[in-house]
C-alpha cells in the first residue's frame, strides 16, 4: 500500500480528536475516577492526543511528513524534553543553595533601582514596601538550568558540523548562567510590577507568563550567538541564514506580531495596555519587506469590502451589547488608538500574508512562488481556513471567515481583496466595540 492522502489523514485527524475529546472528558471530567487502572486511561487519553497531532501535521504538510529522518527528529525532541524534565524536577531536592543564591542576586538587583527592599534570608522573603514574595523551590531557577542542560547539547549534536569544538562548549556554561540570571531578573521585575503598578497583575498573568518569556528569549539568545559569532562556528562560507528565504516576508511580520503579543500579554490584566508595541513592532517587519509588497497586487474592487461586511455580521451576529465596568476603567487613549489600528490594518496585512499570501499556496506546492494566486485545491481551502480558525478564540467562526477570505482571493486573483476584507471585518467589530462597550471581542 502506499503513503495515505493528505485528506485522508485531515478526515482521520478529526476523528482521532473527537476520540481525544471524548476521553478527556471520561478521564479528566468526571465526577469519579474511570473504572479500571488510571495508568491504563491515562495513556490512552495521551496516545489520542499524539495520534490527533500527528495526523493534523501530516494533513497539512502533507504525507511525506512521515519519513524516518522527520520521525527520528520528533522522538529525539521528545527525549529531549522529557530529560530536561527529569533533569529539572531531580534537581529540585537540593533547592536551597540555588534559592539561597537567588535571592542574594535578586536582591542585589532590585537595590540597584528601589532604596526600600525588605528581605528576610531565613524565610526567603524579598520584596519592596508591602508586596513581599517568598522564593519557593520553584523560584530557584533549577527548571531553566535542566532544561537549558540538555537543549544546548542537543543543539550543539544537531548542527555539529557548523561549530568548532572545544569552542562551543562554552555555549553551555554561558547558557545555564545567562537562564538562571535571567530567572532572578524575572523575579526582580515581577516584584516590581507588584510593588508599583500592580499586585494582581504581578501574581497573575506576569507571574504565568513571564518565566517563559525569559527562558525563551534568552535559550535563542545564546542559540543565536553560537550559530553566528565566528569565535563558535568554522568559515563554511554563507550559511543557511545568509540565503534569501522567500517565505520570510510572508511570515515574519505576524511572527514578529505574535512573538511581541507573548510578551506584552504577560501584563495583562484585564486589557493589554502595551498593544501599541505589538503594532510598532508588526509594522517595522512590514517595513523592512516593503520592497517585495510593491510587487504584489493591492488593487481593490466592491467585493473585499462587501465580503467584510458580510463576515463582521456572522461573527456579531450571536452577541449583544454588555457593559464591562472593569474594562473600561482600565481603558486609556493610547490602548484605543493602539487597538483600532491594530485591529483595523496592520493584524489584517500579517495575518493575509500568511495564511493568503503563503500558506494557501504552501499547501498545494513545496515552492509556493510558483503557485499563482488563483490556483487552489479543496485540501489547501480548507486545512488554511482551519489553520486560521484556531489562531483565534472562535475556531469555527474563524474558519468560515478564513474559507470566505481565501475564495476571495481564488476568485480575484488579488491579495489586497483579502486584505480589504479582513481590515473591513475587523474595523467594523472595533466599532461595535465602541458603541456598544461589549470588551470581549478584545479580550
Amino acid at each position: 500500500m502506499g503513503r495515505p492522502s493528505a485528506k485522508r489523514l485531515l478526515i482521520g485527524h478529526v476523528c482521532a480528536y473527537a476520540a481525544f475529546l471524548a476521553l478527556t472528558w471520561f478521564v479528566l471530567g468526571r465526577s469519579s475516577a474511570p473504572p479500571g487502572p488510571a495508568a491504563l486511561w491515562l495513556a490512552a487519553w495521551g496516545l489520542g492526543g499524539v495520534c490527533s497531532s500527528a495526523l493534523l501535521l501530516g494533513g497539512v504538510l502533507g504525507p511525506g511528513v512521515f519519513t524516518l529522518r522527520t520521525l527520528g527528529a520528533c522522538a529525539i525532541g521528545a527525549c529531549v524534553g522529557a530529560v530536561g524534565f527529569v533533569v529539572g524536577e531531580v534537581a529540585q531536592a537540593g533547592w536551597l543553595p540555588l534559592a539561597a543564591a537567588t535571592l542574594v542576586v535578586t536582591h542585589a538587583l532590585l537595590e540597584l533601582v528601589f532604596s526600600n527592599v525588605v528581605v528576610d534570608r531565613d524565610r526567603y522573603f524579598l520584596g519592596v514596601d508591602d508586596f513581599v514574595v517568598e522564593i519557593a523551590p520553584g523560584c530557584g531557577g533549577y527548571e531553566g538550568v535542566g532544561l537549558v542542560a540538555v537543549l544546548i547539547p542537543t543543539f550543539l549534536a544537531a548542527y555539529k558540523q557548523r561549530f568548532r569544538f572545544p569552542h562551543a562548549l562554552l555555549l553551555l556554561p554561558l547558557g545555564m548562567l545567562a537562564v538562571w540570571f535571567g530567572n532572578a531578573g524575572r523575579i526582580a521585575t515581577l516584584i516590581g510590577v507588584g510593588a508599583f503598578f500592580d499586585a494582581e497583575l504581578a501574581v497573575g498573568a506576569f507571574h504565568s507568563k513571564i518565566g517563559w518569556v525569559f527562558f525563551t528569549a534568552i535559550t535563542l539568545g545564546v542559540a543565536a550567538l553560537g550559530y553566528n559569532v565566528r569565535f563558535f562556528t568554522r568559515d563554511r562560507g554563507a550559511s543557511a541564514s545568509d540565503v534569501e528565504n522567500p517565505a520570510a516576508p510572508y511570515l515574519l511580520p505576524l511572527l514578529a506580531l505574535m512573538a511581541t503579543a507573548l510578551v506584552t500579554s504577560a501584563l495583562a490584566n484585564p486589557i493589554d495596555r502595551l498593544y501599541a508595541l505589538r503594532v510598532l513592532v508588526a509594522v517595522s517587519v512590514l517595513w523592512i519587506f516593503r520592497g517585495v509588497y510593491r510587487q504584489m497586487d493591492w488593487r481593490i474592487s466592491w467585493r473585499g469590502p462587501a465580503v467584510g461586511v458580510a463576515v463582521a455580521l456572522a461573527w456579531l451576529a450571536p452577541f449583544s451589547p454588555a457593559e464591562q465596568p472593569l474594562v473600561a476603567s482600565s481603558v486609556s487613549t493610547v490602548w484605543l488608538v493602539g487597538r483600532v489600528v491594530g485591529s483595523a490594518l496592520v493584524v489584517p496585512l500579517c495575518e493575509e500574508l500568511a495564511f493568503r499570501g503563503y500558506l494557501l499556496r504552501r499547501l498545494q506546492s513545496s515552492d509556493f512562488t510558483s503557485v499563482a494566486p488563483r490556483a487552489w485545491t479543496w485540501f489547501a481551502l480548507i486545512a488554511s481556513s482551519l489553520l486560521f480558525g484556531v489562531l483565534h478564540g472562535r475556531w469555527l467562526a474563524g474558519t468560515l471567515a478564513g474559507l470566505a477570505y481565501a475564495v476571495l482571493l481564488v476568485r480575484t486573483g488579488r491579495l489586497g481583496e483579502a486584505v480589504a476584507a479582513h481590515a473591513v471585518t475587523n474595523g467594523s467589530i472595533a466599532l461595535w466595540v465602541l458603541a456598544t462597550g461589549d470588551w470581549s471581542h478584545w479580550l
